[in-house]
């Protein structure tokens, strides 16, 4: 790991800083940083080694190797990671392994890079990228997962304390709840996104967006049910209450805390609703403006 460290941090400070004007930018600059994600992802999954006890022993080069990453991915334009397949791929994977939630408490950064992920995330989930809007969606579930569960959890874990303090001041980065914590407009603004495309588009990744959805909707639960309301009355009047029974059934089906039987359940709510929709051939309106 620490060899890998040093190679990595030479690769990103080279590839940083290339201007290459080559014409196949992608061979010469975002392929071989898509090489570089694969294996970082297959290092932070431990297929290669297993290093969870470099944290025990407060050993920083996990950290080092993260943080270089990181760096190298706030270099490339959003545009970029989703024009180009293969590295959307590597990239959105590399961070999806990064927030796991065998990983998450480890992780801290500064809020220009978080944000980054956000806008990413919610530009991967409008794209035609099918695969791309999965991993966004489970980078969402993940990371406001682990904000609710912080939040409900009060008692700190002295040996991740040591390891990892909640704000590093020397690099003024944070843990990932903390900087989320006081952002829950950006949190409304993905419930409405994916809310609106599981509600009026006919997408095949249903599951993934539902499960972000669920996270989401329980720290937001009032702005779900309003932009239900909102979506209901812009629907034509003579089909409102038939909207307005299907949606119905996805809200008061639910249970809004987080466990996995509750998200199972609210999946399977969305699943139903979609049917309907098919079956009895509703025609849903997009609102022609935000609330």
């Amino acid at each position: 790991m620490v060899f890998f460290r040093d190679i990595f941090s030479e690769f990103v400070e080279l590839k940083r800083s290339s201007n290459s004007f080559s014409t196949d930018y992608y061979k010469n600059k975002y392929k071989p940083i898509a090489l570089l994600s694969d294996i970082l992802k297959n290092v932070i999954l431990g297929r290669y080694v297993s290093f969870g006890v470099m944290t025990v022993y407060n050993d920083s080069s996990i950290d080092k190797t993260y943080s270089d990453f990181l760096k190298l991915f706030v270099s490339i334009p959003n545009k970029a990671i989703l024009d180009y397949t293969k590295l959307s791929k590597s990239i959105l994977s590399s961070i999806d392994s990064l927030l796991s939630i065998t990983n998450i408490s480890y992780m801290y950064m500064d809020w220009d890079t978080l944000q980054k992920i956000l806008e990413l995330s919610s530009q991967a989930i409008k794209s035609a990228n099918i695969q791309a809007s999965a991993t966004a969606c489970s980078m969402i579930d993940n990371m406001y997962s682990f904000l609710i569960e912080s939040y409900n959890s009060r008692l700190p874990n002295p040996q991740k304390n040591v390891a990892f303090p909640l704000f590093d001041g020397e690099r003024n980065r944070s843990k990932i709840d903390g900087l989320l914590v006081s952002r829950g407009d950006i949190a409304r603004d993905l419930l409405f996104t994916i809310y609106d495309i599981i509600l009026l588009d006919n997408r095949p990744d249903d599951w993934s967006l539902s499960r972000a959805l669920f996270t989401l909707s329980v720290l937001q639960k009032d702005n779900l049910f309003q932009r239900s309301d909102y979506i209901v009355k812009s629907q034509p009047p003579k089909s409102q209450e038939q909207v307005y029974e299907l949606i119905s059934g996805i809200l008061k089906g639910t249970e809004f805390s987080l466990t996995l039987e509750n998200k199972d359940k609210f999946s399977d709510s969305i699943t139903q609703y979609k049917k309907e929709v098919l079956t009895n051939n509703i025609i849903l309106t997009v609102p022609t403006s935000q609330i």
